[in-house]
């Protein structure tokens, strides 16, 4: 074959090459079009504790962990108010515990949680810590405890020990409101401001490394008006060894969902 005619035969492969990937290509963008994601509400508790809508299962790499637990919402513009409102968020009944007792202590909940603007997450089933007996971290915030500052929570950073409101102390009946107790995830201020954040942190200890285990726990926002797209609570763990998060779990906002 001449110098010439093997030139002009890898020139027409390589433009027969190029009309097949531009026709994937053109498909592929059409197809999108014609699909498209379909966004999802990331609905919140309103008035009412609900368990963690996210599972937060994590392999130590030592035999403690340090759990964050985090929202930047502390206060979020509403538009039925038309002001900056504060969310008032709370948690309760934080758990550690390994996969074993997660396992063995599970229950259906049917309470109404995470529900709004016709749709609604459905929780299924969760860990009956009143079962569990002994586990690594078992917090209620118990009115007739001790504070949770002194119990190694950070309370340092915009959350407050709360005596007077709590989640269910039997996560199996729904039941059991005393002693009361929780932790804020934000203060209130008389002059909200939008950004500011709030966290807690837990350091647990007496875990066996390379072993699985869970992090339950409940969460409320007791807000006025029901304002999608504004709440959102993240969950941290970090391992003994590792400055990066082992598991980073958030719930809040919109979610695209490529069907």
């Amino acid at each position: 074959m001449t110098p010439l005619i093997h030139r002009i035969g890898r020139t027409l492969l390589m433009g027969a090459q190029f009309l097949v990937v531009s026709a994937l290509a053109a498909s592929s963008v059409r197809a999108a079009e014609l699909i498209g994601p379909k966004t999802t509400e990331r609905l919140f508790p309103r008035f009412v504790f609900c368990p963690l809508p996210f599972d937060v299962a994590f392999l130590t790499d030592g035999p403690d962990i340090t759990l964050r637990i985090s929202t930047d919402t502390v206060n979020y513009f509403d538009t039925n108010l038309n002001e900056i409102t504060w969310s008032h968020q709370q948690i309760d009944d934080i758990c550690v515990m390994s996969d074993e007792d997660f396992q063995a202590h599970q229950g259906p909940y049917s309470g109404d949680c995470y529900f709004g603007n016709g749709e609604q997450f459905p929780v299924g089933n969760v860990f009956r810590l009143q079962d569990a007996g002994t586990i690594p971290l078992k917090e209620l915030f118990a009115a007739d405890g001790q504070d949770p500052a002194q119990t190694g929570w950070d309370v340092t950073h915009g959350c407050s020990w709360n005596t007077s409101s709590t989640a269910p102390n039997d996560p199996g009946t729904g039941s059991n409101f005393t002693p009361k107790g929780c932790l804020d995830l934000g203060q209130f201020s008389a002059t909200p401001v939008l950004g500011d954040s709030a966290y807690t942190t837990r350091t647990v200890t007496g875990l066996t490394p390379n072993h699985v285990y869970h992090l339950t726990g409940w969460w409320n926002v007791n807000t006025s008006t029901f304002e999608l797209n504004q709440i959102a609570l993240t969950v941290r763990i970090f391992g003994s060894t590792n400055p990066t998060p082992t598991i980073v779990r958030s719930w809040g906002g919109l979610k695209q969902l490529y069907r």
